[in-house]
């Protein structure tokens, strides 16, 4: 542009500028990311409606404990994640609330400009309101690696629950082919590999909202060069998030139920023991306290039979399917696993998609 070239950093710094396109930077990377979350969201409902009937051991401590329907189990993932795509919409809010442009290199610009027009027209909420703060300010930077570590916590979980239920042992899960290997000496075996990686991913993501912050609070104010190491933890977390939201979708929806081993798993472990308990304080006029200590030494009686709970007199004078019909559809509170709150969930994620 000739002789215009030696006027364009007038009034600007490198510092201000890197600000500037660091937030709109990320507020399409955000876009990148909630697209492949939403996707697996769409995924866990998609899970859910084809096994709607499908009965497990709830677990706590990795325990079973009480009778849930497996839709039950595959929603509380869908509404962790929905809490993430709230926690990225309100990072790409931080990203956008101000405009480092005009605070050049620290101290502001001479220039006489309308600052808080021209954060409008850029998309911005405001101008900034301290320019020494403003082209050091990472805050948004680390709001959103908070947000994908946040969505790396619910995907580690949601790892380690299907590798429990597609292991030997308990074999709920049966992994698909295309997204599982099998062993090179091991014929009998079949790896949750994308599972595991996806695991390791997961904590480099976690320990990379750390390493920001550190990094942030090493830099005295105003400025300084350490500040742009942030961009590199933050396109590292970036490309390890996408490619994990890319694929688990697939492996998830590949995966099949296994009915049978569902059966074996409810046969096991008095899962339908609360159930009586209740049923005891309610029919039977016992305290709950009183019922439980009944139970505890009827387990106990069951164990010495090699019989389960409700197979003892007089419980086995309602059928198995019947108390765990009576286990299910008594949990019609708000959030419960009867089939009719398990609709109002899907309901309620539809619309948190729409």
């Amino acid at each position: 542009v000739g002789p215009v070239e030696k006027k364009v950093h007038l009034g600007r710094s490198r510092n201000d500028l890197i600000g500037t396109t660091l937030r709109l930077y990320l507020a399409s990377c955000i876009k990148k990311t909630t697209e492949p979350l939403r996707a697996l969201i769409k995924t866990l409902i998609k899970i859910s409606k084809e096994n709607q009937e499908c009965i497990i051991p709830g677990l706590t401590h990795a325990q079973a404990g009480q009778p849930i329907l497996f839709s039950h189990t595959v929603l509380a993932h869908a509404q962790a994640f929905t809490r993430d795509l709230a926690r990225l919409d309100q990072s790409k809010l931080k990203c956008m609330d101000t405009l480092p442009l005009g605070a050049a290199a620290f101290a502001g610009t001479h220039l006489d400009i309308d600052l808080d027009q021209l954060a409008v027209s850029l998309g911005f909420k405001q101008a900034c309101q301290n320019s020494y703060d403003s082209v050091a300010d990472r805050d948004f930077m680390i709001e959103c690696l908070d947000s994908f570590s946040f969505i790396s916590v619910h995907l580690n979980r949601l790892c380690n629950e299907w590798i429990y239920y597609s292991s030997a042992h308990v074999q709920v899960i049966k992994l698909p082919k295309e997204w599982s290997t099998g062993s090179s000496i091991m014929p009998n075996k079949r790896n949750p590999d994308i599972l595991e990686i996806a695991k390791a991913k997961c904590a480099r993501i976690i320990a990379a909202s750390f390493e920001a912050k550190q990094i942030y609070s090493e830099i005295i104010p105003s400025y300084g060069s350490g500040l742009h190491e942030l961009k590199r933890t933050f396109v590292r977390s970036l490309d390890e998030i996408l490619q994990i939201l890319r694929v688990i979708p697939h492996l998830l929806d590949g995966c099949q139920i296994y009915q049978e081993r569902t059966e074996v798993a409810l046969s096991q472990n008095h899962v339908l023991a609360t159930e009586i308990t209740n049923y005891l304080t309610s029919s039977h006029g016992l305290s709950f306290r009183e019922a439980y200590l009944k139970i505890k030494i009827d387990i106990e009686v069951a164990d010495s039979k090699g019989l389960q709970i409700h197979e003892l007199e007089p419980y086995k004078n309602t059928s198995k399917d019947e108390w765990f019909k009576k286990a299910i559809y008594s949990k019609n509170n708000s959030g419960g696993t009867n089939p009719k709150q398990i609709e109002k969930q899907l309901r309620y994620l539809r619309e948190c998609l729409d």
